[in-house]
Protein backbone atom coordinates (compact mmCIF):
# COMPACT_ATOMS: atom_id res chain seq x y z
CA UNK A 1 0.00 0.00 0.00
CA UNK A 2 1.60 3.18 -1.16
CA UNK A 3 0.80 6.96 -0.97
CA UNK A 4 0.46 9.31 -3.72
CA UNK A 5 2.67 12.33 -3.29
CA UNK A 6 0.35 15.11 -1.41
CA UNK A 7 -2.94 13.47 -0.94
CA UNK A 8 -4.15 11.41 1.82
CA UNK A 9 -5.80 8.03 0.13
CA UNK A 10 -3.64 5.08 -0.28
CA UNK A 11 -3.80 3.66 -3.99
CA UNK A 12 -2.52 -0.16 -4.40
CA UNK A 13 -1.17 -0.46 -8.17
CA UNK A 14 1.95 -0.45 -10.02
CA UNK A 15 2.43 3.52 -9.24
CA UNK A 16 0.53 6.29 -8.77
CA UNK A 17 -1.23 8.41 -11.21
CA UNK A 18 -2.24 11.55 -10.34
CA UNK A 19 -4.06 12.97 -13.58
CA UNK A 20 -4.95 16.36 -14.04
CA UNK A 21 -7.47 16.62 -15.46
CA UNK A 22 -37.53 20.65 -39.35
CA UNK A 23 -39.81 19.05 -36.41
CA UNK A 24 -43.31 19.69 -37.64
CA UNK A 25 -45.93 18.81 -34.54
CA UNK A 26 -47.91 16.28 -35.94
CA UNK A 27 -51.58 16.52 -33.82
CA UNK A 28 -53.17 13.34 -33.68
CA UNK A 29 -57.20 13.08 -32.35
CA UNK A 30 -58.06 10.98 -29.66
CA UNK A 31 -59.27 8.59 -31.71
CA UNK A 32 -56.33 8.12 -33.49
CA UNK A 33 -54.79 4.43 -32.76
CA UNK A 34 -50.68 3.51 -31.44
CA UNK A 35 -49.25 1.78 -34.15
CA UNK A 36 -47.76 -1.02 -31.64
CA UNK A 37 -46.40 -4.05 -32.53
CA UNK A 38 -46.89 -7.48 -31.27
CA UNK A 39 -44.29 -9.65 -30.10
CA UNK A 40 -45.24 -11.97 -33.15
CA UNK A 41 -44.19 -9.53 -35.71
CA UNK A 42 -47.88 -8.37 -37.14
CA UNK A 43 -48.83 -4.78 -37.05
CA UNK A 44 -51.64 -3.97 -34.40
CA UNK A 45 -53.80 -1.28 -33.81
CA UNK A 46 -53.57 -0.45 -29.96
CA UNK A 47 -55.60 2.81 -28.52
CA UNK A 48 -54.58 4.85 -26.64
CA UNK A 49 -56.41 5.55 -23.69
CA UNK A 50 -57.45 8.75 -21.57
CA UNK A 51 -58.78 12.24 -22.00
CA UNK A 52 -56.50 14.56 -23.90
CA UNK A 53 -56.06 18.28 -23.88
CA UNK A 54 -54.49 20.31 -26.27
CA UNK A 55 -50.74 20.82 -24.91
CA UNK A 56 -48.09 21.16 -27.74
CA UNK A 57 -46.20 17.86 -26.93
CA UNK A 58 -47.48 16.77 -24.17
CA UNK A 59 -50.67 14.86 -22.75
CA UNK A 60 -52.60 16.19 -19.49
CA UNK A 61 -53.51 13.14 -17.24
CA UNK A 62 -57.01 13.30 -16.40
CA UNK A 63 -57.33 9.77 -15.01
CA UNK A 64 -58.91 9.04 -12.19
CA UNK A 65 -59.34 5.63 -9.81
CA UNK A 66 -61.54 4.07 -11.50
CA UNK A 67 -60.00 4.27 -15.28
CA UNK A 68 -57.34 1.79 -13.87
CA UNK A 69 -57.76 -1.69 -14.66
CA UNK A 70 -56.93 -4.41 -12.14
CA UNK A 71 -56.60 -3.71 -8.15
CA UNK A 72 -57.10 -0.62 -6.67
CA UNK A 73 -54.42 2.07 -7.14
CA UNK A 74 -54.02 5.64 -6.45
CA UNK A 75 -55.11 8.28 -8.38
CA UNK A 76 -52.27 10.37 -10.34
CA UNK A 77 -52.06 13.48 -9.82
CA UNK A 78 -52.85 15.49 -12.98
CA UNK A 79 -49.18 16.45 -14.39
CA UNK A 80 -48.45 17.22 -17.74
CA UNK A 81 -46.33 14.07 -18.88
CA UNK A 82 -44.61 13.54 -22.58
CA UNK A 83 -46.89 11.05 -24.83
CA UNK A 84 -44.43 9.27 -27.10
CA UNK A 85 -47.30 9.24 -29.25
CA UNK A 86 -46.28 12.25 -30.77
CA UNK A 87 -42.95 11.39 -31.98
CA UNK A 88 -42.28 7.08 -31.56
CA UNK A 89 -42.94 4.94 -34.26
CA UNK A 90 -41.05 2.13 -32.87
CA UNK A 91 -37.43 0.47 -31.61
CA UNK A 92 -35.54 -0.96 -33.22
CA UNK A 93 -33.08 -3.63 -31.34
CA UNK A 94 -29.77 -5.05 -32.19
CA UNK A 95 -28.43 -7.80 -29.89
CA UNK A 96 -24.95 -8.15 -28.43
CA UNK A 97 -24.18 -11.91 -27.50
CA UNK A 98 -21.38 -13.17 -24.58
CA UNK A 99 -19.10 -15.43 -25.68
CA UNK A 100 -19.92 -18.63 -25.08
CA UNK A 101 -18.38 -20.96 -22.54
CA UNK A 102 -15.88 -23.46 -24.02
CA UNK A 103 -18.16 -26.39 -23.75
CA UNK A 104 -20.78 -24.17 -25.95
CA UNK A 105 -22.75 -23.81 -22.96
CA UNK A 106 -24.07 -20.17 -22.86
CA UNK A 107 -22.76 -17.51 -20.14
CA UNK A 108 -25.00 -15.01 -18.50
CA UNK A 109 -24.35 -11.23 -18.90
CA UNK A 110 -25.29 -8.30 -16.32
CA UNK A 111 -24.27 -5.13 -18.33
CA UNK A 112 -24.46 -1.95 -15.69
CA UNK A 113 -23.85 1.16 -17.63
CA UNK A 114 -23.65 2.84 -20.98
CA UNK A 115 -22.23 6.20 -21.64
CA UNK A 116 -22.38 8.39 -24.21
CA UNK A 117 -20.38 6.54 -27.09
CA UNK A 118 -22.77 3.71 -26.72
CA UNK A 119 -19.92 1.42 -24.85
CA UNK A 120 -21.19 -0.11 -21.68
CA UNK A 121 -19.47 -2.04 -18.87
CA UNK A 122 -20.44 -4.63 -17.05
CA UNK A 123 -19.80 -8.05 -16.37
CA UNK A 124 -19.97 -11.72 -17.50
CA UNK A 125 -20.57 -15.37 -15.07
CA UNK A 126 -17.59 -17.28 -15.62
CA UNK A 127 -18.18 -20.90 -16.86
CA UNK A 128 -18.41 -23.24 -13.33
CA UNK A 129 -17.45 -20.39 -11.35
CA UNK A 130 -19.23 -17.93 -8.96
CA UNK A 131 -17.02 -15.23 -9.63
CA UNK A 132 -17.16 -12.49 -12.55
CA UNK A 133 -15.27 -11.53 -15.64
CA UNK A 134 -15.55 -7.62 -15.85
CA UNK A 135 -15.44 -6.27 -19.42
CA UNK A 136 -16.17 -2.74 -21.50
CA UNK A 137 -18.03 -3.39 -24.82
CA UNK A 138 -17.24 -1.16 -26.98
CA UNK A 139 -19.31 -1.64 -31.07
CA UNK A 140 -15.86 -0.84 -32.57
CA UNK A 141 -13.77 -3.60 -30.87
CA UNK A 142 -16.18 -5.68 -29.13
CA UNK A 143 -15.40 -7.01 -25.54
CA UNK A 144 -12.48 -5.86 -23.56
CA UNK A 145 -11.59 -7.93 -20.59
CA UNK A 146 -10.56 -5.21 -17.48
CA UNK A 147 -7.63 -6.67 -15.62
CA UNK A 148 -8.74 -7.88 -12.12
CA UNK A 149 -6.14 -6.71 -9.46
CA UNK A 150 -4.32 -9.42 -7.20
CA UNK A 151 -6.31 -10.94 -5.07
CA UNK A 152 -9.88 -9.65 -5.90
CA UNK A 153 -12.13 -12.34 -5.05
CA UNK A 154 -15.38 -10.53 -7.28
CA UNK A 155 -14.89 -8.08 -9.74
CA UNK A 156 -18.36 -5.08 -9.67
CA UNK A 157 -18.06 -2.46 -12.72
CA UNK A 158 -20.63 0.08 -12.01
CA UNK A 159 -20.06 3.16 -14.09
CA UNK A 160 -18.41 4.27 -17.43
CA UNK A 161 -17.83 7.77 -17.94
CA UNK A 162 -17.43 9.96 -21.51
CA UNK A 163 -13.20 8.78 -20.98
CA UNK A 164 -14.95 5.07 -21.04
CA UNK A 165 -12.78 4.72 -17.22
CA UNK A 166 -14.83 2.60 -15.44
CA UNK A 167 -15.65 2.75 -11.63
CA UNK A 168 -16.92 -0.04 -9.48
CA UNK A 169 -16.31 -2.08 -6.46
CA UNK A 170 -13.55 -5.29 -5.84
CA UNK A 171 -14.45 -7.36 -3.41
CA UNK A 172 -11.63 -9.24 -1.18
CA UNK A 173 -13.62 -11.96 1.18
CA UNK A 174 -15.55 -9.38 3.78
CA UNK A 175 -13.70 -6.35 2.78
CA UNK A 176 -14.43 -4.36 -0.27
CA UNK A 177 -12.62 -1.39 -2.17
CA UNK A 178 -13.46 1.38 -5.00
CA UNK A 179 -11.31 0.70 -8.17
CA UNK A 180 -10.94 2.83 -11.47
CA UNK A 181 -10.04 1.02 -14.95
CA UNK A 182 -7.83 3.98 -16.96
CA UNK A 183 -8.14 2.59 -20.74
CA UNK A 184 -5.59 4.62 -22.03
CA UNK A 185 -2.91 2.31 -19.96
CA UNK A 186 -5.15 -0.40 -19.55
CA UNK A 187 -4.55 -0.53 -16.05
CA UNK A 188 -6.58 -0.81 -12.83
CA UNK A 189 -5.97 1.45 -9.63
CA UNK A 190 -7.30 0.37 -6.17
CA UNK A 191 -8.49 2.90 -3.73
CA UNK A 192 -8.94 3.05 -0.36
CA UNK A 193 -10.24 6.20 0.75
CA UNK A 194 -11.47 5.55 4.40
CA UNK A 195 -8.55 3.08 5.92
CA UNK A 196 -10.25 0.56 7.92
CA UNK A 197 -13.47 0.82 6.58
CA UNK A 198 -15.53 -1.12 3.73
CA UNK A 199 -15.85 1.02 0.82
CA UNK A 200 -18.51 0.43 -2.67
CA UNK A 201 -18.40 2.73 -5.45
CA UNK A 202 -21.94 2.86 -7.05
CA UNK A 203 -21.46 6.17 -9.60
CA UNK A 204 -18.82 8.28 -11.77
CA UNK A 205 -19.12 11.11 -13.52
CA UNK A 206 -16.81 12.72 -16.57
CA UNK A 207 -14.78 14.62 -13.63
CA UNK A 208 -14.41 11.29 -12.30
CA UNK A 209 -16.31 11.98 -9.11
CA UNK A 210 -17.12 9.19 -7.24
CA UNK A 211 -20.15 8.34 -4.82
CA UNK A 212 -21.00 4.95 -3.07
CA UNK A 213 -21.10 4.08 0.74
CA UNK A 214 -18.63 3.06 3.68
CA UNK A 215 -18.79 1.53 6.92
CA UNK A 216 -16.17 0.09 9.44
CA UNK A 217 -14.82 -3.51 8.86
CA UNK A 218 -15.51 -5.35 11.60
CA UNK A 219 -19.31 -5.93 11.44
CA UNK A 220 -19.43 -2.98 13.83
CA UNK A 221 -21.24 0.79 12.48
CA UNK A 222 -23.65 1.38 9.66
CA UNK A 223 -22.76 2.79 6.05
CA UNK A 224 -22.15 6.45 5.30
CA UNK A 225 -22.39 8.27 2.42
CA UNK A 226 -19.54 8.18 0.51
CA UNK A 227 -18.29 10.95 -1.77
CA UNK A 228 -14.46 10.52 -3.74
CA UNK A 229 -12.96 12.66 -5.57
CA UNK A 230 -10.27 11.38 -7.81
CA UNK A 231 -9.00 14.67 -9.12
CA UNK A 232 -8.51 16.63 -5.92
CA UNK A 233 -8.03 13.46 -3.81
CA UNK A 234 -10.76 14.63 -0.94
CA UNK A 235 -12.65 11.87 0.69
CA UNK A 236 -16.34 12.85 2.40
CA UNK A 237 -18.39 11.13 4.01
CA UNK A 238 -22.41 11.92 4.64
CA UNK A 239 -24.82 10.59 6.89
CA UNK A 240 -26.17 8.96 8.64
CA UNK A 241 -29.47 10.21 7.74
CA UNK A 242 -32.48 10.58 10.21
CA UNK A 243 -33.61 7.22 8.71
CA UNK A 244 -30.35 5.30 9.77
CA UNK A 245 -27.49 4.16 7.22
CA UNK A 246 -27.58 5.88 3.83
CA UNK A 247 -25.77 5.40 0.73
CA UNK A 248 -24.98 7.65 -2.62
CA UNK A 249 -25.83 5.98 -6.10
CA UNK A 250 -26.31 8.79 -8.71
CA UNK A 251 -24.87 11.61 -9.91
CA UNK A 252 -26.92 14.63 -11.78
CA UNK A 253 -25.24 16.38 -14.59
CA UNK A 254 -25.78 19.91 -12.26
CA UNK A 255 -23.95 18.15 -9.60
CA UNK A 256 -26.44 17.05 -7.20
CA UNK A 257 -25.89 13.88 -5.65
CA UNK A 258 -28.72 11.19 -4.63
CA UNK A 259 -28.94 8.66 -2.59
CA UNK A 260 -31.30 6.81 -0.02
CA UNK A 261 -31.60 6.70 3.70
CA UNK A 262 -32.83 3.14 5.26
CA UNK A 263 -32.78 0.91 8.67
CA UNK A 264 -33.64 -2.14 6.46
CA UNK A 265 -33.56 -2.57 2.93
CA UNK A 266 -37.44 -3.12 2.55
CA UNK A 267 -37.38 0.74 3.80
CA UNK A 268 -36.28 3.19 2.29
CA UNK A 269 -35.95 7.02 2.16
CA UNK A 270 -34.29 9.12 -0.74
CA UNK A 271 -32.04 11.98 0.02
CA UNK A 272 -29.71 14.53 -1.70
CA UNK A 273 -26.63 15.89 -1.48
CA UNK A 274 -24.85 19.75 -2.58
CA UNK A 275 -21.93 21.15 -1.77
CA UNK A 276 -21.85 18.78 0.88
CA UNK A 277 -25.08 19.55 2.63
CA UNK A 278 -27.22 16.75 2.97
CA UNK A 279 -31.01 16.84 2.41
CA UNK A 280 -33.90 14.01 3.26
CA UNK A 281 -36.26 14.00 0.45
CA UNK A 282 -40.01 14.05 1.38
CA UNK A 283 -41.88 10.88 0.39
CA UNK A 284 -45.37 9.87 -0.19
CA UNK A 285 -46.91 9.92 3.18
CA UNK A 286 -48.08 6.44 2.98
CA UNK A 287 -44.72 5.02 1.12
CA UNK A 288 -43.23 1.83 2.60
CA UNK A 289 -39.92 3.03 0.60
CA UNK A 290 -39.08 5.38 -2.68
CA UNK A 291 -36.28 5.44 -4.30
CA UNK A 292 -35.00 8.71 -6.65
CA UNK A 293 -32.65 9.47 -9.67
CA UNK A 294 -32.27 12.64 -11.73
CA UNK A 295 -33.51 14.14 -14.69
CA UNK A 296 -30.77 15.68 -17.09
CA UNK A 297 -31.33 19.13 -15.68
CA UNK A 298 -31.55 17.78 -12.44
CA UNK A 299 -34.41 20.05 -11.59
CA UNK A 300 -36.87 17.12 -11.09
CA UNK A 301 -35.78 12.86 -9.32
CA UNK A 302 -37.54 10.35 -11.11
CA UNK A 303 -38.01 7.26 -9.32
CA UNK A 304 -40.21 4.89 -7.61
CA UNK A 305 -42.33 4.87 -4.32
CA UNK A 306 -43.78 1.52 -2.79
CA UNK A 307 -46.82 1.69 -0.57
CA UNK A 308 -46.07 0.30 2.91
CA UNK A 309 -48.70 -2.86 3.79
CA UNK A 310 -50.13 -1.40 6.38
CA UNK A 311 -51.46 1.80 4.35
CA UNK A 312 -55.51 1.78 5.03
CA UNK A 313 -56.09 5.30 3.80
CA UNK A 314 -55.63 5.78 1.05
CA UNK A 315 -55.70 1.31 0.49
CA UNK A 316 -53.04 0.45 -1.62
CA UNK A 317 -51.20 -1.69 0.40
CA UNK A 318 -47.76 -3.34 -1.56
CA UNK A 319 -47.82 -1.34 -4.61
CA UNK A 320 -45.21 0.82 -6.20
CA UNK A 321 -46.14 3.67 -8.54
CA UNK A 322 -43.72 5.58 -10.44
CA UNK A 323 -42.85 9.01 -9.45
CA UNK A 324 -41.76 12.22 -9.62
CA UNK A 325 -40.31 14.60 -7.29
CA UNK A 326 -40.47 18.70 -8.38
CA UNK A 327 -40.68 21.69 -6.46
CA UNK A 328 -41.67 19.79 -3.26
CA UNK A 329 -44.43 18.36 -4.75
CA UNK A 330 -44.49 14.21 -4.63
CA UNK A 331 -46.46 13.00 -7.81
CA UNK A 332 -47.44 9.38 -8.33
CA UNK A 333 -47.93 8.31 -11.36
CA UNK A 334 -50.05 4.93 -13.01
CA UNK A 335 -48.59 1.41 -13.57
CA UNK A 336 -50.25 -1.62 -15.30
CA UNK A 337 -52.81 -3.02 -13.55
CA UNK A 338 -50.54 -6.78 -14.30
CA UNK A 339 -47.50 -5.02 -12.86
CA UNK A 340 -46.54 -5.29 -8.94
CA UNK A 341 -44.47 -2.53 -9.54
CA UNK A 342 -43.05 0.28 -11.86
CA UNK A 343 -40.73 2.60 -11.85
CA UNK A 344 -38.56 5.54 -14.03
CA UNK A 345 -34.48 5.62 -14.14
CA UNK A 346 -34.28 8.01 -17.15
CA UNK A 347 -35.51 11.11 -19.08
CA UNK A 348 -34.44 10.92 -22.55
CA UNK A 349 -33.87 13.35 -25.30
CA UNK A 350 -37.49 13.92 -26.05
CA UNK A 351 -38.81 14.15 -22.27
CA UNK A 352 -39.42 10.34 -22.50
CA UNK A 353 -39.21 8.54 -18.97
CA UNK A 354 -38.25 5.38 -19.20
CA UNK A 355 -37.93 2.61 -16.16
CA UNK A 356 -39.54 -0.55 -15.50
CA UNK A 357 -42.21 -2.59 -14.62
CA UNK A 358 -41.75 -5.75 -12.30
CA UNK A 359 -43.69 -8.89 -14.28
CA UNK A 360 -43.77 -12.44 -13.79
CA UNK A 361 -42.38 -15.03 -16.72
CA UNK A 362 -44.42 -18.06 -17.84
CA UNK A 363 -42.27 -19.50 -14.89
CA UNK A 364 -43.18 -17.17 -12.26
CA UNK A 365 -40.13 -15.35 -11.99
CA UNK A 366 -40.67 -11.78 -11.45
CA UNK A 367 -38.70 -9.74 -14.42
CA UNK A 368 -37.68 -5.84 -14.25
CA UNK A 369 -39.01 -4.97 -17.79
CA UNK A 370 -38.11 -1.88 -20.06
CA UNK A 371 -41.08 0.49 -20.63
CA UNK A 372 -41.54 3.94 -21.33
CA UNK A 373 -44.37 6.00 -19.58
CA UNK A 374 -47.21 7.31 -21.66
CA UNK A 375 -50.07 9.27 -19.46
CA UNK A 376 -52.06 5.97 -19.59
CA UNK A 377 -49.37 4.03 -18.02
CA UNK A 378 -45.92 2.44 -18.74
CA UNK A 379 -45.73 0.69 -22.34
CA UNK A 380 -43.43 -1.85 -22.51
CA UNK A 381 -40.22 -1.45 -24.56
CA UNK A 382 -40.69 -5.20 -25.89
CA UNK A 383 -44.33 -4.32 -27.44
CA UNK A 384 -42.29 -1.57 -29.89
CA UNK A 385 -40.45 -3.84 -30.99
CA UNK A 386 -41.10 -6.08 -34.39
CA UNK A 387 -39.05 -8.75 -33.15
CA UNK A 388 -39.49 -9.20 -29.55
CA UNK A 389 -40.47 -12.78 -30.00
CA UNK A 390 -36.81 -13.44 -29.65
CA UNK A 391 -36.12 -11.99 -26.80
CA UNK A 392 -39.68 -11.58 -24.92
CA UNK A 393 -37.71 -9.96 -22.05
CA UNK A 394 -35.85 -6.67 -22.10
CA UNK A 395 -34.95 -5.94 -18.49
CA UNK A 396 -34.64 -2.66 -16.99
CA UNK A 397 -32.52 0.21 -18.99
CA UNK A 398 -29.03 0.77 -18.11
CA UNK A 399 -28.51 4.11 -20.08
CA UNK A 400 -29.86 6.39 -22.59
CA UNK A 401 -27.94 8.68 -24.69
CA UNK A 402 -28.83 11.95 -26.24
CA UNK A 403 -29.98 10.37 -29.77
CA UNK A 404 -32.78 8.35 -26.94
CA UNK A 405 -30.94 5.09 -27.25
CA UNK A 406 -31.07 3.00 -24.54
CA UNK A 407 -29.14 -0.44 -23.66
CA UNK A 408 -29.67 -3.13 -20.57
CA UNK A 409 -30.36 -6.94 -20.50
CA UNK A 410 -32.37 -9.10 -22.92
CA UNK A 411 -33.54 -12.72 -21.64
CA UNK A 412 -35.10 -15.22 -23.89
CA UNK A 413 -37.52 -17.53 -22.69
CA UNK A 414 -36.67 -20.77 -24.84
CA UNK A 415 -35.16 -23.79 -24.52
CA UNK A 416 -31.35 -22.73 -24.10
CA UNK A 417 -32.97 -19.42 -21.62
CA UNK A 418 -29.56 -17.52 -22.74
CA UNK A 419 -28.56 -13.35 -21.88
CA UNK A 420 -27.53 -10.81 -24.45
CA UNK A 421 -26.93 -6.64 -24.35
CA UNK A 422 -29.92 -5.35 -26.58
CA UNK A 423 -29.59 -1.92 -27.44
CA UNK A 424 -33.12 -0.16 -28.89
CA UNK A 425 -32.73 2.85 -30.84
CA UNK A 426 -36.27 4.78 -31.55
CA UNK A 427 -37.24 5.03 -35.15
CA UNK A 428 -38.86 8.69 -34.77
CA UNK A 429 -42.62 9.35 -36.55
CA UNK A 430 -42.22 10.64 -39.99
CA UNK A 431 -43.58 14.05 -41.02
CA UNK A 432 -46.53 13.13 -42.87
CA UNK A 433 -47.42 9.90 -40.86
CA UNK A 434 -51.19 11.40 -40.59
CA UNK A 435 -52.81 8.31 -39.76
CA UNK A 436 -50.14 7.17 -37.22
CA UNK A 437 -48.93 3.24 -38.88
CA UNK A 438 -44.86 4.44 -39.34
CA UNK A 439 -45.88 4.89 -43.11
CA UNK A 440 -46.14 7.48 -45.03
CA UNK A 441 -48.61 6.57 -48.38
CA UNK A 442 -51.94 6.65 -50.09
CA UNK A 443 -53.52 5.71 -46.57
CA UNK A 444 -52.22 9.25 -45.17
CA UNK A 445 -53.08 11.12 -48.99
CA UNK A 446 -56.79 10.46 -49.06
CA UNK A 447 -56.71 11.77 -44.94
CA UNK A 448 -55.26 14.83 -46.02
CA UNK A 449 -57.29 15.21 -48.83
CA UNK A 450 -60.53 14.28 -46.66
CA UNK A 451 -59.21 16.95 -43.96
CA UNK A 452 -59.18 19.68 -46.58
CA UNK A 453 -59.19 23.31 -45.54
CA UNK A 454 -59.71 21.95 -41.75
CA UNK A 455 -58.57 23.97 -38.95
CA UNK A 456 -56.56 21.46 -35.96
CA UNK A 457 -56.70 18.37 -37.68
CA UNK A 458 -53.95 16.16 -37.84
CA UNK A 459 -53.46 16.83 -41.87
CA UNK A 460 -52.56 20.43 -40.44
CA UNK A 461 -49.04 19.17 -40.43
CA UNK A 462 -46.92 22.16 -40.87
CA UNK A 463 -49.03 23.72 -37.50
CA UNK A 464 -50.28 27.08 -39.22
CA UNK A 465 -53.86 25.95 -38.65
CA UNK A 466 -55.12 24.85 -41.42
CA UNK A 467 -54.68 21.83 -44.01
CA UNK A 468 -53.48 22.97 -47.56
CA UNK A 469 -50.83 23.30 -49.94
CA UNK A 470 -47.77 23.29 -47.83
CA UNK A 471 -49.16 20.02 -46.23
CA UNK A 472 -49.65 18.44 -48.95
CA UNK A 473 -45.84 19.05 -50.36
CA UNK A 474 -44.21 18.42 -46.83
CA UNK A 475 -46.48 14.82 -46.87
CA UNK A 476 -45.32 14.00 -50.70
CA UNK A 477 -41.79 14.80 -49.61
CA UNK A 478 -41.79 11.92 -47.18
CA UNK A 479 -43.48 9.36 -49.07
CA UNK A 480 -42.51 5.96 -48.09
CA UNK A 481 -41.82 3.52 -51.11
Amino acid sequence: MGQCPGVGIGVESAGCLCAQGTAVAVRQRADVMHPGLQNDGAAARRPWRGARATVPGACVLLLATAALAGPPGPPPDPVALPDPETWLCRYEVEMVYPPPCADGGPRWIYPQAMNEHGHVCGWLSTCGGTDTLPFIWRPETGFTWIPRPQGATNFLPYAINIHDEVAGTAMFGVNAGPFIYFPQVHNTILLTPMPGHRSEIFAMNDDRLMVGRHKPLGGGGQYHGLIVDFMTWTVTSIGPSSQGPSELSAIAPDGLLIGSGYPSLSFRRPLSVRDGALEEIEPHKWAQYAVAHSSPDGRRLLGVTGMAPASVDPPWPGAAYPTIWTGGEVMLLPKRSDAARCAIYFEGPNGELLGSCTMPDSLGNLKHMASILTPDGPLLIADLVSDADRFSWLERPIGVRSDGMIAGRAVGLGPTYRSAMYFARPVLRQVGDVTGDCRVDHRDLLRLLDEWSLPHVPSDIDGDGVVGLMDLLLLLSAWTD
